[in-house]
């Protein structure tokens, strides 16, 4: 009888442990996806200012554009 508790306590942390490690791997997913996105929003702002600033002659005063 020890022995089936002892297969059901280890089939259970086995369980327990698979799902500990699937939680952290969506996590690190996660995580990783929001860095990608906030990076490639930051290089669309960067992209949109530059396109403003397409065909004008900004003056140039101690490395500032004077407008």
């Amino acid at each position: 009888m020890r022995n089936k508790n002892a297969n059901k306590n280890l089939k259970y942390k086995n369980t327990h442990v698979a799902n500990v490690a699937d939680v952290h791997i969506q996590y690190y997913a996660n995580l990783s996806f929001a860095v990608f996105v906030s990076v490639n929003l930051l290089i669309k702002v960067k992209f949109l200012v530059l396109k403003k600033l397409v065909g004008k002659n900004p003056d140039w005063e101690g490395g500032k554009i004077i407008w």
